[in-house]
């Protein structure tokens, strides 16, 4: 059965302050007009890291619900259903920390006869990370990824379904980010590995992920994004395509909404998913 998503958090890059050119061509009591600078592009996307950490100083707040849904009619199917909350705090002004954690209900349908079904639900494991953004050249950024998991979860029993791993993991990557006109792109690439306890068989996975997104206005971006897991141990490598929008209420809230779908994966049933997230800067 493929895990719980992770909780994440995502993050925001600071706008670029605004310069005066000219001579002193202004008459005497003269107003000077300045026209209002449009917010820039949103980086962040619901399942590719970007490199724009939060501004120091900004608390960002993340709320998200992810449903998971798992199997064919053929095959034992799963449900899930998380509500994630995260805080990000921009430390310096290319470093930001983060801490969430989430609470999750799972439902696990047995075979045909109905032997084996199982639910759970409890609190989810806790995550915590940094993000440190070391170049900044014109409008591409590259940054450097920490995450460690923690594994406060529900552990289950005999008939409830564990809704933690189970055992430490930590995830190190590379996130990349620049801006092609009205287009935004990501790319990270980041590897995760236990770290201690019962893993359960579980091996490092590799993952690459990519996305483009496309400001329709300022507020309003469509995008697409490819997730691709190699995976080391015993949990197969997969495939996936996800489709959503961003759209920025005001200058300090954002809501993503998106659906990610399988298209490969050897040996796992077919799954669909959903992030619906809304973020505040404060």
């Amino acid at each position: 059965m493929r895990a719980l998503p992770y909780v994440a958090a995502l993050w925001l890059a600071a706008r670029p302050a605004a310069a005066l050119a000219g001579g002193s061509a202004l008459d005497a009591g003269e107003a000077l007009e300045v026209p209002a600078e449009e917010p820039g592009m949103e980086h962040g996307k619901p399942g590719t890291a970007d490199a724009s950490p939060v501004d120091p100083g900004v608390l960002e707040l993340e709320g998200s619900f992810l449903p998971v849904w798992e199997g064919t009619a053929r095959r034992a199917a799963s449900r899930s259903m998380t509500f994630a909350a995260s805080v990000a705090y921009g430390v310096a002004p290319d470093v930001a920390v983060k801490l969430g954690a989430g609470f999750a209900s799972l439902q696990q349908d047995g075979a045909a006869d109905g032997v084996g079904a199982a639910s759970g639900a409890g609190g989810t494991d806790a995550v915590t990370g940094a993000r440190w953004r070391f170049l900044r050249a014109g409008s591409l950024e590259i940054a450097v990824l920490g995450e460690v998991v923690i594994p406060v979860g529900a552990r289950g029993s005999g008939t409830d379904l564990a809704l933690s791993q189970g055992f430490w993991s930590g995830r190190v990557g590379l996130a990349a980010t620049k801006d092609l006109g009205p287009l935004t792109a990501n790319l990270e690439v980041a590897c995760s590995a236990p770290l201690g306890g019962d893993t359960a068989g579980a091996g490092a996975i590799v993952q690459t992920n990519a996305a483009v997104g496309y400001g329709v206005t300022h507020v309003l971006q469509p995008e697409v994004e490819l997730h691709y897991t190699a995976a080391l141990g015993a949990d197969p490598s997969a495939l996936a395509a996800m489709g959503g929008v961003i759209v920025l209420v005001g200058d300090r809230h954002r809501v993503m909404a998106a659906v990610e779908r399988s298209l490969w994966a050897p040996g796992a049933p077919p799954w669909t998913s959903a992030v619906l997230a809304l973020k505040t800067s404060l």
